[in-house]
């Protein structure tokens, strides 16, 4: 009689292939849900907000300042040194 003996290695090679599809078909239903198109919420309308206008205020107006006077410096000799 003829005995069948699969080898040590197909086993893996098969959970790797299983799993490989699992998880391809959940990135299928992942992208099914992001390419699903919502119903558009409806954005609120606020008032539109506007300052009150400023008071008219005059200029104010700055003294007049003198120039200060420097003190007189006395100017010294000059002596060469030779």
């Amino acid at each position: 009689m003829a005995y069948l003996r699969i080898p040590s290695f197909i086993l893996p090679i098969l959970l790797i292939i299983l799993s490989s599809i699992i998880y391809d078909i959940h990135l299928v239903g992942a992208r099914h849900l992001l390419e699903t198109t919502l119903p558009e919420i409806p954005k609120p309308e606020l008032p539109k907000f506007e300052l009150p206008p400023l008071p008219h205020l005059p200029k104010p107006e700055l003294p007049q300042i003198s120039k200060p006077e420097l003190p007189q410096v006395p100017e010294f000799p000059v002596t060469s040194q030779t």
